[in-house]
């Protein structure tokens, strides 16, 4: 853990080039970016608690995601922005890493899926379940897993290839 940067000071990242500050990688934001990472930064948390205190069922009929049957394959998304997906997933990287606390998959899918919907772009979430590993959260059980695409764009959880699909959501 690096020492805390006296009181002024910027804060200093540890793996940025040349100790790029925060406030540099701020500077650097175009407006619309700033504007998403700002809402990352509020709908990343909102949705990490709801999917602690309400039921899922509940929570995707707030955001208005239908359930799509998995023999239809990946429904074909209307406008596809993969520009816009990618920089919701730099910014949803980019907040998680700096929350005091792990935000989980299914978490990050709905916050992303909520910005997506917020610029008009369509967002597919799928849950999976894979025989765990040793090492995995779930040991040698169960483990599950959510990831987001919008058209050909992974936006959150890649990796998805050893978890078989259980659930589709489209909105």
């Amino acid at each position: 853990m690096q020492p805390r940067e006296p009181a002024g000071q910027p804060q200093r990242v540890e793996g940025t080039s040349s100790g790029e500050s925060l406030w540099v990688k701020w500077s650097a934001l175009s407006s619309g970016q700033r504007i998403l990472m700002a809402r990352a930064g509020l709908w990343l948390p909102v949705f990490s608690l709801a999917v602690n205190a309400l039921p899922l069922r509940r929570i995707l009929s707030a955001m208005d995601l239908d359930q799509v049957s998995l023999d239809d394959g990946m429904p074909a998304p209307g406008v596809v922005d993969a520009a816009q997906a990618m920089d919701v997933a730099r910014a949803l990287s980019a907040v998680a890493a700096r929350l005091p606390w792990t935000s989980t998959c299914l978490a990050r899918a709905l916050a992303g899926a909520w910005l997506l919907h917020r610029s008009a772009l369509s967002a597919t979430i799928t849950l999976g379940v894979a025989r765990g590993l040793p090492g995995d959260h779930g040991g040698d059980g169960v483990v599950a897993h959510a990831w987001l695409d919008h058209g050909d764009v992974t936006v959150t959880g890649g990796a998805q290839g050893r978890f078989l699909p259980v659930g589709r959501f489209v909105g």
